[in-house]
């Protein structure tokens, strides 16, 4: 079961680089919905790996990476001109690996 649980975590995890870099993500067609879409993600991210790791210090390294990530992640277009950063999506994105932990 624990094989499978990181499989799908670290595949979510792939998913959202790939969502976060693709050109034309999808879109949720209501007022704030990239919003509630970066929350929904990333939360659900930690909370997959909370399902993994029991150990306190274990879900707060994962938090960490995934924060790391989320921020990283806003900052990559900046090198690629085909998406543009905003700081409010840092923000989300952190929030969503905060709140599940």
């Amino acid at each position: 079961m624990r094989a499978a649980l990181l499989a799908i975590g670290w595949g979510w995890a792939a998913a959202i680089v790939w969502l976060s870099l693709t050109p034309a993500p999808p879109k949720l067609d209501f007022e704030h919905g990239d919003k509630l879409g970066h929350f929904l993600a990333y939360g659900a991210l930690m909370f997959l790996f909370c399902m993994i790791y029991q150990k306190r210090n274990a879900r707060l390294l994962h938090a960490a990476v995934f924060v790391l990530m989320g921020v990283g992640l806003e900052f990559i277009p900046h090198v690629r001109p085909a998406r543009h950063a905003r700081q409010h999506d840092r923000r989300r994105a952190g929030l969503g690996g905060r709140d599940a932990h």
